[in-house]
């Protein structure tokens, strides 16, 4: 049973990155010294920097970060493969879209990378999502679409 189905999500944003959707991993471990630490890859950091810095862009100047439980939809294209056939290739030229059943998978990487880069521009903190919609698609414009909204703290069950 879906809980958020039935309730009315009207978006508090909602906006386009032209950035290329990337997966990123948690943390990396590295020995050193003879002790385990931790790191972010230095393009991880600056991927995540971009996407702050393009979202910033995207906002109203009065923009504050929103409280409370939210709902997130994203919608992420890829650019098409030359391995395409002719037939997929001329649906994406005519601005269609081909579902991506390959990695990255959504959630873990995909998500994880995007959600930490919006961490106090569109929310105070990531944890703050309590329903997200997620899709990957090859289309003509890669980038990444989002649409973000506060949810109502409780719900009548019926």
């Amino acid at each position: 049973m879906l809980i958020a189905q039935n309730i009315e999500r009207k978006p508090s944003v909602e906006f386009r990155l032209d950035i290329q959707p990337k997966a990123i991993q948690s943390v990396r471990f590295a020995s050193r010294g003879g002790y385990v630490q931790t790191f972010q890859p230095k393009a991880n950091k600056e991927w995540k920097l971009l996407v702050k810095s393009e979202t910033f862009k995207q906002l109203p100047p009065s923009w504050k970060p929103l409280e409370g439980p939210l709902w997130v939809e994203i919608v992420y294209v890829f650019a098409p493969l030359k391995s395409f056939r002719k037939p997929d290739r001329e649906l994406i030229e005519r601005g269609g879209l081909i579902f991506k059943e390959t990695k990255p998978d959504v959630n873990d990487n995909l998500n994880k990378g995007l959600f930490d880069a919006f961490t106090g521009v569109l929310w105070g903190d990531d944890a703050q999502v309590a329903w997200s919609a997620s899709q990957k698609a090859f289309g003509k414009v890669p980038g990444i679409h989002v649409a973000v909204g506060t949810l109502p703290r409780t719900i009548e069950r019926v």
